[in-house]
């Protein structure tokens, strides 16, 4: 997972750099396509049990890379593994204060991040039948 997750942490630190965004293939002779990453603002981040650190990692990075702040409920049973040692690597880093923040909690907190008007978008990796909820 380690190995994994730094390829996710080099790959979003390399498309934060790309002044024009990433260029798209086209069918139109003389044109570009581009692919420009935005901020939303704040982005809810939920993850699952089963690979929890480059799950996690993955929605994160990418998050973080365009400009985003951070909420983050990993699942319950890999709170350390999801989140909290994320939350220092990124500490230790240097991300400023209050731009990534780790919730830990069940259904409640998923439910109360993907309702709260202060999330712009929410990632969510897990089964069909949690996403519905």
């Amino acid at each position: 997972e380690i190995e994994h997750s730094c390829g996710f942490i080099r790959h979003a630190a390399a498309a934060a750099i790309e002044p024009n965004g990433i260029v798209l293939a086209t069918m139109d002779p003389g044109r570009q396509n581009y692919a420009r990453r935005v901020p939303h603002g704040v982005v809810g981040i939920i993850s699952p049990f089963n690979f929890p650190l480059v799950l996690s990692v993955r929605a994160i990075v990418a998050a973080l890379a365009t400009g985003n702040a951070v909420v983050h409920k990993p699942d319950p049973r890999t709170p350390i593994s999801g989140g909290i040692i994320i939350a220092r690597l990124l500490e230790e880093a240097g991300l400023p204060a209050g731009v990534f923040h780790v919730v830990p909690g069940g259904i409640e907190a998923g439910e109360a991040l993907c309702t709260d008007a202060n999330i712009a978008m929410v990632s969510f990796t897990g089964s069909a039948s949690a996403g519905s909820r």
